[in-house]
């Protein structure tokens, strides 16, 4: 009646993703669990509006996106 759209929030799924290596963003799917994590790579957890970069021990260099 007031002419204004109303808005729901979007109910996000937690991902986990593992960055890829290479010249291009690449972007891999995994099991969102514990396990998944290695100390050598770099994941992305993509949580409600939330974006977190986890980076292993072992991870040389960091990737700039």
């Amino acid at each position: 009646a007031s002419g204004f759209y109303s808005t729901e929030e979007e109910d996000i799924t937690p991902r986990l993703y593992l960055l890829g290596r290479s010249k291009q963003v690449h972007l891999e799917p995994v099991m969102l669990h514990a396990g998944s994590l290695d100390q050598g790579q770099v994941f992305v957890l993509v949580a409600s509006k939330n974006i977190f970069v986890w980076c292993g021990t072992k991870v040389k260099q960091l990737l700039y996106l």
